[in-house]
């Protein structure tokens, strides 16, 4: 994923990125959460059956399997932004 650092929509950010740099960021990102559906979610999901496991899943399972996720996504962001603001204040004290 470090390929995503030297990005033009990165590299270009606050000076002006263009709506096509940010599009193909996002495809390149989308483009790496498929390979992790091919690699680590194929290990991790599919049964070696002809289904996948959300296919098979109880709406019992597949409810807490959601739920469980997007605490994760809410724990990501939390941290994310934690990081924001501790980078910021250090800037802010160094500038």
């Amino acid at each position: 994923m470090s390929f995503l650092v030297d990005h033009t929509a990165v590299i270009d950010h606050g000076k002006g990125v263009y709506s096509e740099d940010l599009a193909d960021f996002t495809r390149q990102l989308a483009e790496v959460a498929a390979q992790r559906i091919a690699t680590v979610g194929d290990e991790q999901y599919n049964d070696a059956i002809e289904l996948q496991k959300f296919e098979v899943s109880s709406i019992d399972q597949y409810v807490n399997e959601l739920v469980e996720e997007v605490a994760d996504i809410f724990a990501y962001a939390s941290i994310i932004t934690l990081k924001a603001i501790a980078l910021k204040r250090t800037i802010g004290e160094n500038a």
